[in-house]
């Protein structure tokens, strides 16, 4: 199985609940609407500046798609990972995608400790629009 570790570095924003967000702005973007607001993970540069609050200093690896909805197992292995790894992790999917955000201090121990479990690491550049 392939690992891709994203090029850039992403942020977590938090918007109103009304917000009016423009996907088109994003390369890639995880958003999540609830009662109490609407939060957005994005790359680090296309944060928009309405932005009520960010978290900045994640990074994202991802299973190379698409995901076999039998593969699920694969999360436990992959967070087992990376608690041994001592590096926080946040997972997100899509319909066909894993990806795991997680923290930059730990990015590289992530990465190896990855390796050094059989798992094959290559670097992905996202999409620009």
């Amino acid at each position: 199985m392939i690992i891709q570790a994203l090029e850039k570095p992403f942020s977590i924003c938090s918007f109103g609940q009304n917000a009016d967000i423009d996907l088109s702005k994003f390369s890639t973007a995880f958003i999540a609407h609830t009662s109490e607001g609407c939060s957005v993970i994005c790359p680090s540069d296309e944060v928009p500046q309405d932005a009520l609050a960010r978290n900045d200093g994640w990074r994202a690896v991802r299973i190379a798609p698409p995901v076999n909805r039998d593969m699920m197992g694969v999360l436990l292995d992959l967070s087992k990972i990376f608690a041994l790894a001592e590096v926080s992790v946040m997972p997100v999917s899509t319909y066909d995608t894993m990806y795991f955000l997680l923290r930059s201090d730990g990015y590289l121990r992530a990465l190896k400790n990855l390796q050094e479990n059989g798992y094959k690491i290559e670097i992905t550049y996202l999409q620009t629009n």
